[in-house]
């Protein structure tokens, strides 16, 4: 299950079902909605954060089949300006950018395997994803269609992104 706490009280108010488990989790810059991705297979769980219920499952496009055991490692970013949600799937090497307001609407992207995080340009028009697997950081251009454009090497394996 999924647990939502009161940050001020610090106290639990409900445990979300997540059958399944959950591997990445992300909150929309405006609060509203709560996007989870599915411990064994490549689905998202969108969850209403006034309700705390679980509104829709998507189902990730263009995943190919693993065996159910495995760790996905599906990891799920908002854009900072709300227009994208964002996953990377580790054991494949793809990136998915989904339209925030109709998550069926999805581009398949693939970078260099072993995607994980993410860091969002100012401008909102490119995303780095980092490369544990390889020590890169992939390039996606997401003005128009989202596309790869490239990646560059990093001194090791890269879990996590940021820009100050």
């Amino acid at each position: 299950y999924i647990t939502a706490i009161d940050l001020q009280t610090q106290r639990v108010l409900t445990h979300i079902p997540a059958p399944n488990g959950a591997e990445g989790i992300a909150v929309s810059p405006d609060g509203k909605r709560v996007v989870a991705a599915e411990h064994n297979r490549p689905w998202l769980m969108v969850i209403d954060a006034a309700t705390d219920q679980v509104i829709d499952h998507i189902q990730l496009q263009g995943y190919p089949q693993s065996q159910p055991d495995f760790n996905h490692q599906i990891r799920v970013r908002f854009s900072p300006d709300g227009k994208y949600v964002l996953t990377s799937y580790f054991i494949t090497g793809l990136v998915t950018v989904l339209d925030a307001k109709n998550l069926k609407k999805q581009t398949l992207v693939p970078v260099t395997k072993g995607p994980m995080g993410f860091a969002f340009s100012d401008d909102g028009k490119t995303v780095l994803v980092s490369s544990q697997d390889w020590g890169t950081v992939s390039v996606i251009d997401l003005s128009g269609t989202p596309h790869y454009t490239g990646d560059f090497k990093t001194d090791g394996g890269v879990e996590t992104l940021s820009f100050y």
